[in-house]
């Protein structure tokens, strides 16, 4: 039910979006809002105050979108309208509070919005596929059993722990594809169900999607955001690469292996073996033929924990979202949530930035369930100043954009975004808009300090640190380059991501921040 209403009331709202192209209020938008807020208040009489929510979400939504379209340059009659509502929300944040209302989370999905759920055009969805396996008494998937339940035991517990605040949403997306329950406890295999899990094959997310297999399945990769780590929205491409999967291979096992080494592959060995039995495909790359039985070992794991000994958090995780524009500055998303910039870049760990991405909106940032009610009312009260991150510049004689982007320490990309600039189109004295990076405020500090590593590759503020590409000559070896450069041995590796070999070749371009 919740499900419907949200996806009525995305559709409604991008359909009143359209209306706003002339900067201009019309008169439909005032009716549109009375009537919104006439019904909001009639679901609150009625005690319906999940569905009262979401209408006033929508409605403050809406709001947004009138004054993001036409600045400052609002009538009274707008703002009198405005502060009407302010007041029915705020008598409703006091029925709630005074009744001390739980909202049901049970069939929504945080981030939920309909067009994410669209498959490819060339799949189809069944109404209902083969069960997944249920045998267990194979010697390989019994090994792995072992292996977790005895000399990895602390790894799989720490699994289980932190799949207790995912779980039941991948559990729903998987529901809606009509997909098996068990391939929602594949992440355990995966990722250990850290979104912000990485390889050095540049695998990262629950999913350990790659940059190009993300991509095929419309996970954004760039600057500011990086969708694989987007748990909502990868689960939702995992889903869509399992239904692909399986109408090109048939059988769950197969399908397991098809996600590993290419179903392309599997379908070679098929043809070679001349048998659709996965445990007979000897001619399977080793890690795939480990791969299978380690996941189904974990999904025997993961669905009855107690079974073999594990204890599991059974506290459930409310998340919500609220949706907002470009460049809304995190930290204050955070003070306006009640909880700190770690725990919001915690629960929004594909946001690469300080700030929301500047083509951001109606951009969906999760947040704590119970922070949702107040949460208008407190980001209400910073200044534009203190919620977006922007300053202006004048361009001078000889600027480039990769000059300013280094003046300002971010990337080129966030100059060009943010300006709608392409190619190298600057003139001298144009003003272009500028993300200020907070490097002054100790909550920004303290959090880089803490957490950034470089380890995954991605394009974080560099701290004003230079980049420059070293070329491998013959006879270097990483101790040498590092200590010529006086970096650190494992960020060198990280940047670079090579493995435990540290094999490096002649003419090899390595990246080193100075």
């Amino acid at each position: 039910m919740y499900i419907f209403m949200k996806n009525i009331f995305v559709i409604l709202f991008l359909l009143s979006n359209s209306l706003l192209i002339t900067g201009e209020i019309k008169k439909d938008d005032y009716e549109h809002l009375q009537s919104m807020c006439s019904h909001a208040n009639k679901l609150v009489r009625e005690s319906k105050y999940d569905t009262a929510l979401y209408f006033y979400d929508s409605i403050f939504e809406y709001i947004d979108s009138i004054e993001s379209g036409t600045g400052e340059n609002t009538t009274a009659e707008f703002d009198s309208l405005k502060e009407k509502i302010t007041n029915h929300y705020t008598n409703f944040e006091k029925i709630v509070v005074d009744l001390n209302v739980s909202f049901d989370t049970e069939d929504k999905l945080s981030c939920f919005d309909k067009k994410d759920f669209n498959l490819l055009q060339s799949d189809s969805l069944p109404d209902e596929y083969l069960p997944f396996p249920q045998d267990t008494e194979i010697k390989k998937i019994d090994k792995w059993i072992d292996f977790y339940t005895q000399k990895r035991r602390d790894s799989a517990q720490l699994y289980m722990d932190r799949s207790s605040e995912y779980i039941d949403d991948v559990k729903k997306i998987f529901k809606h594809f009509n997909l098996p329950e068990e391939l929602a406890y594949i992440p355990l295999a995966e990722s250990g169900f850290s979104p912000m899990a990485h390889s050095f094959a540049k695998a990262i997310g629950l999913w350990q999607f790659i940059p190009s297999t993300g991509k095929v399945f419309g996970l954004n990769s760039n600057w500011w955001e990086d969708e694989r780590k987007n748990v909502i929205k990868s689960t939702i491409a995992a889903a869509q690469f399992y239904i692909y999967l399986f109408n090109k291979l048939n059988d769950w096992d197969l399908v397991l292996a098809g996600y590993n080494c290419g179903h392309v592959r599997v379908q070679k060995s098929i043809k070679k073996h001349k048998t659709k039995d996965f445990w007979s495909l000897y001619s399977l790359p080793k890690e795939t033929k480990d791969y299978v039985p380690r996941v189904r070992a974990l999904i025997s794991i993961g669905k009855d924990p107690e079974k073999y000994g594990f204890t599991v958090e059974k506290e459930l995780f409310r998340h919500d979202t609220v949706m907002l524009d470009s460049c809304v500055n995190l930290n204050i998303i955070a003070q306006s949530a009640e909880i700190d910039y770690e725990e919001i870049k915690r629960l929004n760990p594909h946001l690469r930035q300080w700030c929301l991405p500047p083509y951001a909106k109606n951009y969906s940032v999760i947040i704590p369930a119970h922070s949702k009610i107040k949460f208008r009312d407190k980001f209400s009260r910073f200044s534009q100043e203190e919620k977006y991150s922007v300053i202006s510049y004048k361009v001078k004689k000889g600027d480039t954009l990769e000059k300013i982007a280094e003046k300002f320490k971010v990337n080129p990309e966030a100059v060009t975004d943010l300006n709608g600039i392409t190619g190298q189109g600057l003139t001298q004295g144009q003003v272009i808009k500028i993300l200020e990076v907070p490097d002054k405020e100790k909550w920004f500090n303290d959090f880089n300090k803490k957490y950034m590593t470089y380890n995954d590759g991605e394009e974080y503020y560099k701290g004003g640190k230079k980049k420059i590409i070293y070329k491998v000559k013959s006879g270097d070896n990483l101790s040498m380059i590092s200590k010529k450069h006086k970096v650190k041995l494992t960020k060198l590796k990280a940047w670079n991501k090579i493995g435990k070999n540290n094999k490096i070749l002649p003419g090899q371009n390595l990246v080193i921040y100075l």
